[in-house]
């Protein structure tokens, strides 16, 4: 199944002070509500499924946001995902939280999907993810498990990568994904939430050639040049899923990018529906109405979901997100965007 985008005869673009305005309809937003929100310097989102729900939300991209700040609630992080061990910066610690994490908090889109913000302040995202029972996408679970990390004492910095997944080795990406550096003992790991349908399971080791084992599946990290690539092991071959490098990232950086990933018309994440979990013995995937079970020798089971409410129930049942205040709108999206 391939990734839906809207025709380019039913996007239309506008651009003003801090404000972004999208449907596919191409109406234009009362000029009200317009000048108001420009007055103000907030973002006016139109919903992609109705050029009639507006949402206005000041600054929602900022990382940071002094008026709202708030130290980070780790015990309330730690029953979330169900993690009772050690709270010491080693391996160990970061190979279980990585586990937990991946368990019990989803990969996922509805925001985008659904026309509204991605903020990605501290404060944001642990309402979100801790609080809400959401999940998010890599921005989102990366930055909030590397506030996590650095609550616990580790060492770590985000950095940024070119996805490959399913596409040719020449292609030239954006640098649209986050993962996370961690050094512990004088060694480098890379950690990732946030990769979606083949997230590693467990860190890895940056400067190993060998492939490296997780609960899932084999990945090796390679040096190419002048960045690196990681790639998984599917039966005998293996496969890119992204390249990347060390070079220092500012949480603009990571600010602009999510802005890309969850705006620009023409993104997977603002024109699919995408969800992801991963249990002990396989891994839930969902693109659209196709929802697979892969399991880590090649089984795969797939079913197509085809009604609005069987989706709801699925992204409850087996997702684990919690969709209050969403299950009406998120029936329209699906039916309006003939995404099932």
């Amino acid at each position: 199944m391939s990734f839906r985008e809207p025709p380019r005869s039913q996007r239309k673009l506008r651009w003003g002070s801090h404000c972004y305005q999208w449907s596919e309809s191409g109406d234009n937003v009362s000029t009200d509500i317009a000048h108001e929100t420009l007055s103000r310097e907030c973002w006016v989102c139109i919903s992609p499924f109705t050029s009639t729900s507006v949402e206005a939300v000041p600054s929602p991209f900022l990382l940071t946001n002094p008026e709202s700040a708030m130290p980070l609630d780790l015990d309330a992080y730690c029953q979330r995902v169900g993690y009772t061990g050690e709270r010491t910066p080693t391996l160990a610690t970061l190979r279980a939280l990585q586990q937990c994490h991946l368990l019990h908090i989803a990969f996922e889109n509805l925001n985008p999907l659904l026309g509204k913000p991605v903020p990605l302040d501290l404060t944001s995202l642990e309402r979100k993810l801790v609080h809400q029972g959401r999940g998010g996408y890599c921005f989102e679970n990366n930055l909030l498990f590397m506030a996590v990390l650095t609550e616990l004492g580790f060492t770590v910095r985000g950095i940024t990568a070119r996805v490959y997944w399913n596409q040719p080795e020449d292609a030239q990406p954006p640098r649209s994904h986050m993962l996370l550096l961690v050094t512990i003992e004088d060694e480098d790991y890379l950690s990732d939430v946030g990769f979606g349908g083949m997230t590693p399971t467990a860190p890895l080791r940056l400067h190993s050639r060998a492939a490296q084992s997780t609960p899932l599946e084999h990945f090796r990290v390679l040096p190419e040049n002048n960045h690196y690539r990681i790639e998984v092991q599917l039966g005998s071959a293996w496969r890119l899923l992204y390249r990347f490098d060390l070079m220092t990232q500012w949480p603009i950086d990571f600010d602009m990018a999510n802005w890309y990933v969850a705006c620009h018309p023409a993104s997977k994440f603002v024109n699919n529906l995408i969800a992801v979990r991963t249990d002990m013995d396989r891994r839930h995937t969902l693109l659209n109405g196709l929802y697979t079970i892969r399991y880590p020798d090649g089984r795969s089971d797939k079913q197509n979901i085809t009604d609005p409410q069987a989706m709801t129930r699925l992204l409850a049942d087996t997702f684990q997100i919690n969709l209050q205040g969403l299950e009406q709108d998120l029936q329209v999206a699906l039916t309006d965007k003939a995404l099932l």
